[in-house]
């Protein structure tokens, strides 16, 4: 019954309605908390939601489970991303590479990461939110390309549109 649920979720998202997918999911992990596979799905439709916290859980939990399953690795790098963490992001992806180092998804978002992180620095940033505008700015311009990312070509990959 949960691989019943979890093929309802996959088609859910494949139908691009992520809230129902989000649904499914969950009644699967009700049924059997311990699959991996689950939580990186859910992970990701709670990214497409921009519940970037929920993602990070659920990210986090699957990569507890299995620390070798690329899909959790990269799916806990974007949504530390999402949340601004790039330091931690860049670490995580950089882990995700080493896992498939042939994925060009992965690739983008370690350079994009990595990117980040060397701004956020220089500004004497830690990570996190900050008030000033210059950074609101970027944050808001980063959120429309990681959107625009996740729409594009590219991210019809093995990693992102594939559960």
């Amino acid at each position: 019954l949960a691989e019943r649920r979890k093929q309802l979720g996959n088609d859910a998202f494949k139908l691009g309605d992520y809230p129902q997918a989000v649904v499914e999911y969950s009644l699967s992990l009700d049924l059997s908390p311990g699959l991996h596979a689950v939580l990186s799905n859910r992970a990701a439709c709670f990214l497409k939601l921009g519940e970037h916290e929920k993602a990070l859980r659920d990210a986090e939990a699957c990569v507890l489970l299995d620390p070798t399953f690329t899909k959790g690795k990269f799916r806990l790098g974007l949504a530390l991303h999402a949340l601004a963490r790039f330091p931690e992001a860049a670490q995580v992806l950089a882990e995700a590479e080493a896992l498939d180092p042939k994925n060009a998804q992965i690739k983008d978002a370690l350079k994009m990461a990595s990117f980040k992180a060397r701004q956020q620095a220089e500004r004497g940033q830690a990570g996190g939110y900050c008030e000033d505008a210059l950074f609101l700015r970027e944050s808001t311009e980063l959120r429309f390309s990681f959107l625009s990312f996740s729409r594009s070509p590219l991210a019809k990959g093995p990693v992102s549109n594939q559960l």
